[in-house]
C-alpha cells in the first residue's frame, strides 16, 4: 500500500458503486466522488425518535421508528491542523514523497450512551449557527465585551480499532505531480450505520474576564461500521491508496 496505487479489487468494487455521480453512466471516463451530508442523515434519524403518543397506534409508531440506513455511505474527513481536523497532507520535494497523516481521533467518554463502549469518533462537519457580541459584567461590576457563538458538530462513531489507522502513509510523486494533485486530495470513509440512534452532547463555555468567550456547541453522533478508508483525487474519483496499516517512509530514490 506504500509507494504505489492501490489495486485492491474489493475496495475498487465498492468505490465503483459508491462514487458515481447520480445519473452518470458507468461508461463515462470521469466518476467524481459523491459524499453524504451527515447533517441530513442526523435530521432523518432525529425526526423518528420521539416517544409514542397516547393518540398514536402501535403500528404507526413502529412504522416511524428510526431505521438503519442500509446503504453504504461516504464521508470526507476534514483536512487541516485545527481542532477537529483529521487529515494532514505534506510534500517533500527532496524525497519526492507525499505524506498523508491520519491524526484527529476524538473521545466519546462524556457522551451518554457511548461512554465505556470502546468507541472513538471522527468529526465530519462543523456548522456555525449564530454569533453575537454583548457586554458582560461579573459580580464586582467589571464589564467586558463578550463574543458569543453557537455551532453544531456532527461526528461518526466507530470501534477503537480505527486507532490502527492513525499514522502516516506515503506516495512517491514528482514535484509537478504533487503540485497539481495536493489541492484536490480527499480521504474518504466508506461505512454503514450500525445503530439507528443519534447520541447528543451539549458543551458550554462560560466566559470570564481572561477568556471572554461564550460558546455553545451541540454535538451529534451516529454509529457506523467502517468498511474502508481511501485516498482519492476529488476531480476524477481516482483511487490513489487504501489505508489499513501504518507504514514507514520509503527510502528516497538515489
Amino acid at each position: 500500500m506504500t509507494n504505489k496505487t492501490a489495486t485492491s479489487s474489493a475496495v475498487t468494487a465498492v468505490l465503483i458503486g459508491l462514487l458515481l455521480v447520480a445519473g452518470m453512466s458507468a461508461q463515462k471516463e470521469i466518476h467524481k466522488p459523491v459524499t453524504q451530508d451527515i447533517e441530513a442523515e442526523v435530521r432523518r434519524l432525529l425526526t423518528t425518535t420521539s416517544s409514542k403518543s397516547e393518540f398514536e397506534t402501535t403500528e404507526h409508531y413502529e412504522s416511524r421508528r428510526p431505521k438503519l440506513n442500509s446503504k453504504e455511505m461516504v464521508f470526507a474527513l476534514p483536512i487541516g491542523e485545527e481542532d477537529g481536523d483529521v487529515v494532514k497532507f505534506a510534500y517533500s520535494a527532496d524525497e519526492q514523497i507525499l505524506t498523508t497523516e491520519i491524526w484527529g481521533l476524538g473521545s466519546v467518554v462524556d457522551v451518554e450512551g457511548l461512554s465505556g463502549r470502546g468507541l472513538s469518533s471522527w468529526l465530519i462537519k462543523k456548522r456555525l449557527v449564530s454569533t453575537r457580541q454583548y457586554v458582560g459584567e461579573n459580580a464586582f461590576g467589571v464589564k467586558k465585551l463578550i463574543l458569543s457563538y453557537t455551532y453544531n458538530q456532527f461526528h461518526i462513531v466507530t470501534s477503537d480499532a480505527v486507532n490502527q489507522l492513525l499514522g502516516k502513509y506515503y506516495l512517491t510523486l514528482t514535484g509537478e505531480e504533487a503540485k497539481h494533485l495536493k489541492p484536490f486530495l480527499k480521504v474518504l470513509v466508506i461505512c454503514t450505520e450500525s445503530d439507528a440512534n443519534v447520541y447528543q452532547y451539549y458543551d458550554h463555555n462560560t466566559p470570564t474576564l481572561s477568556y471572554p468567550l461564550d460558546s455553545i456547541c451541540n454535538n451529534y453522533y451516529i454509529c457506523v461500521k467502517v468498511l474502508a478508508m481511501v485516498l482519492v483525487d476529488s476531480r476524477s474519483g481516482d483511487l490513489l491508496d487504501t489505508f489499513s496499516t501504518k507504514t514507514t517512509a520509503p527510502s528516497p530514490t538515489p
